[in-house]
């Protein structure tokens, strides 16, 4: 007899075990499907970076709930690099203060002279202040997928290893590349990988994002408005992304090593700001689908089917405070 789950979440990024471990926190018999034993696809090559300072008020709203989500699951890890500076304008910072103060908690305003102890490096100021986070953090994605989907199987979820080939809608059925499993309810979380997206690459973009790892270490995570990037800290070195993105037409494109002209630009950037050019130790690409108005959907492609898509790089910060707001009414 085939095997019947009353969920399948296809995709073990932060979408798809966001979803699986609100799943089994409702009692459902539940599997979470991946292609990868250990963490891998678009979200573990990305910045690892969460921060509830957005300028958007719908995805503020998500980044709190999604603050609260983390905070539920990792009490007990010990990876996380908690603070992130936002570097930029001082009359930005102060609006942001006075906006975000109520609903933010350890916010403060950091002046100048401070900034060089909380970085551990000298950064060159021009009319600008820092608006520190304390409790939010940087993180190895790699890492918290991998913690994450630990705490969902000691839940009781099941984990299975898996090619996806697809979904019988008549027979609820999810075809993978070891048999067929039989679903009441299916989550589709794949990404950039989303195929089954009815007119998908008309309703979104793929490109793709250089991200580097500098020998360089900081205290906290931090955006900067001069370098126009955002870093985190891992160990001895701090890993930073630009947004210098090249459009894609297909998925694996996404993935390889930053093009010679964007390794220049990271490094100017880096000189700007630091007044040295620091050695990469690392780079890297990952793939980001961003919907046509660069906003995350959730769309029901056919009975009890359900997408998830289009966090466009964001998943970590937006992902498990968006699916807050979706999952309740999917599963009633």
């Amino acid at each position: 007899m085939m095997d019947r789950y009353e969920a399948i979440v296809v995709g073990a990024g932060i979408i798809g075990v966001s979803i699986a471990l609100k799943l089994v926190e409702n009692n459902m018999k539940t599997l979470l499907i991946d292609k990868c034993g250990d963490s891998c696809g678009a979200t573990k090559y990305s910045g690892g970076v969460f921060t509830r300072i957005l300028d958007d008020e719908e995805e503020y709203r998500w980044a709190l709930k999604s603050h609260r989500f983390y905070m539920r699951y990792l009490n007990r890890a010990d990876f996380i690099n908690w603070g992130y500076l936002i570097i930029e304008e001082t009359s930005l910072v102060e609006d942001d203060y006075e906006e975000y103060k109520r609903d933010v908690n350890g916010l403060r305003i950091v002046y100048p002279d401070e900034i060089p102890n909380i970085l551990g490096i000298e950064v060159r100021l021009d009319d600008e202040m820092g608006l520190l986070v304390e409790r939010d953090f940087t993180v190895n994605p790699g890492q918290l997928l991998e913690f994450l989907r630990e705490v969902y199987m000691d839940m009781g979820g099941e984990f299975q290893r898996a090619n996806y080939k697809g979904y019988s809608k008549e027979c609820k059925t999810v075809k993978l590349d070891i048999g067929e499993l039989s679903y009441e309810k299916l989550f589709l979380c794949l990404g950039p990988w989303g195929e089954d997206m009815p007119g998908r690459y008309s309703l979104s973009r793929l490109i793709s994002i250089p991200i580097y790892k500098f020998d360089v270490r900081i205290n906290v995570g931090y955006w900067d408005e001069t370098l126009y990037g955002y870093f985190r800290v891992d160990r001895d070195s701090m890993v930073g992304g630009f947004y210098d993105a090249y459009p894609i037409s297909d998925v694996d494109q996404g993935f390889g090593v930053p093009y010679d002209d964007s390794v220049s630009y990271a490094l100017e950037r880096i000189n700007l700001r630091l007044g040295y050019k620091p050695n990469i130790d690392d780079m890297w690409r990952a793939p980001v689908a961003l919907s046509l108005n660069f906003k995350p959907f959730h769309k029901q492609v056919a009975k009890d089917v359900h997408v998830f898509n289009g966090f466009g790089g964001r998943g970590l910060i937006l992902g498990p405070g968006y699916i807050e707001d979706c999952l309740d009414n999917v599963l009633e």
